[in-house]
């Protein structure tokens, strides 16, 4: 092979060694290598991919840089969203878009960090494949991207110094990009997002509480702000922007995220997507409790695509949702309020003593709410509550009536708990730590229910 003249666009340093790993690029290669240290971002090389030998010739302009980098561009297609709702974001989307193609291309670090739970999942996979699509265009085994899942819905400051240190370690032409999906529209977000220095692309679906700095953020993208709501999921969103950046499909991510977060635009009678949410969640839950660093995309592909794996998995966590179901079911709590609506309390208690792998409180708060509506035959709200948590679920029949996070709200102004924060069909509450609180919320919880003017007549 002869020498290829290239720029360098992305240095990683070696603290031990005296070298340093190298992203340099052409008009149609990529090539990522360690040597000595001493290049500089923009350095123009003759570089021999065989032997490894380097010829400094000179400096590219950025002129130059921007010329190369178009060519390299060109040989990826990726396509418009053809979904309705996506569609009415697709301008800051493809913004986006073209800020990650420009990332992976160059070797600009990238952080990605996603919500522990099916949807989030499911987006992480789509962009995983979206990225590695890209890769093998180019031979990119090991591109300088990082993924991390999140367990709680707040993007804290120690959270961000973790993907602060890791794009921080690089010198590179792009600026570093911290990519975040299906969390954080949280106070507890605040104090990092004023710290925000890299370009950071947001995907979300959470609402938008009044006050939230949108302003400190590269690109906030959230159905909320454009006439929609939680039912376009992150995870669905952030599968339609990773089609957007390599041209694939991933209709079943699509799906699986739509059902792991209960949207009303979930099919339920796609059997492969709901296998596959299946799977999702209990990899979310049960291996993320076993051993947080497994926790990967390419981890959970690994699982997905391996037929044996999948059905254990899948076979497992539909033996332990049915017989937790009927425990809870049978230990569930009946109050009807004034206008007859139904509310069900369950201690957690029951549960966890069985150490089930899949059934974590909040995703089985959801699964047991199912389950009762079912037999309820209408709306219901249903209340799990262990240690100092109490998990809400509400019935989309019942959503608008309840408004369940500004009853949370009341109950934080009223300084009643610590905080709280969801949907309104979806939500938790941590109760302050003094003895009798755990009940004294709930009570108060259903008092206020109880309280609401009744617009809908008697629920059955």
């Amino acid at each position: 092979m002869s020498n290829e003249e290239v720029i360098i666009t992305s240095i990683k340093s070696n603290p031990r060694y005296d070298d340093c790993y190298y992203t340099a690029i052409n008009s149609h290669s990529i090539f990522m290598f360690k040597a000595k240290s001493g290049y500089k971002l923009y350095d123009k090389l003759n570089y021999d991919p065989e032997d490894g030998s380097i010829d400094t010739i000179g400096a590219a302009t950025k002129e130059y840089y921007e010329e190369v980098l178009s060519a390299l561009s060109g040989q990826i297609h990726g396509m418009n969203p053809d979904d309705k709702n996506i569609k009415k974001m697709e301008k800051p989307l493809k913004e986006a878009s073209n800020m990650v193609v420009r990332s992976l291309l160059s070797g600009a670090p990238m952080a990605v960090r996603f919500h522990m739970d099916g949807d989030g999942a499911s987006g992480a996979i789509a962009l995983y494949k979206a990225f590695g699509a890209i890769g093998n265009i180019f031979g990119i085994k090991r591109p300088n991207v990082i993924w991390s899942p999140n367990k709680g819905v707040g993007y804290s400051p120690w959270i961000y110094n973790i993907d602060r240190s890791y794009v921080q370690s690089f010198e590179s032409i792009e600026k570093p990009i911290i990519l975040l999906t299906d969390f954080g529209t949280t106070p507890e977000s605040e104090p990092a997002i004023k710290e925000f220095t890299e370009n950071v692309i947001w995907l979300e679906h959470h609402p938008i509480y009044e006050g939230f700095p949108i302003e400190n953020i590269k690109l906030y993208i959230n159905p909320w702000m454009y006439g929609m709501d939680s039912n376009v999921t992150a995870g669905f969103l952030t599968a339609e922007f990773a089609s957007m950046i390599a041209g694939e499909r991933y209709n079943n991510l699509e799906g699986a995220s739509l059902i792991s977060d209960h949207s009303n635009f979930a099919d339920l009678n796609d059997k492969a997507s709901n296998d596959l949410a299946t799977v999702l969640d209990a990899l979310t839950v049960n291996e993320f409790y076993d051993n947080y660093n497994r926790i990967s995309p390419a981890y959970m592909i690994g699982i997905i695509e391996d037929k044996a794996g999948f059905e254990y998995v899948l076979n497992k966590a539909i033996s332990e949702l049915n017989e937790s179901l009927d425990i809870g079911v049978k230990r569930s709590r009946k109050h009807v309020l004034k206008d007859g609506t139904i509310v069900y309390t369950m201690d957690y208690k029951f549960i966890d003593e069985r150490n089930y792998d899949y059934m974590k409180h909040g995703r089985y708060t959801t699964k047991l709410h199912d389950r009762l509506e079912e037999l309820n035959h209408g709306g219901n709200v249903t209340m799990v509550y262990f240690s100092k948590y109490i998990s809400i679920r509400v019935s989309d029949s019942l959503v608008e009536r309840v408004q369940l996070l500004k009853v949370i709200k009341e109950l934080e102004d009223e300084d009643l708990i610590c905080n709280g924060g969801g949907h309104n069909e979806a939500a938790s509450i941590k109760v302050k730590p003094e003895e009798g609180s755990l009940e004294k919320t709930i009570e108060m919880i259903i008092s206020k229910l109880d309280d609401l003017p009744n617009e809908g007549g008697k629920h059955d």
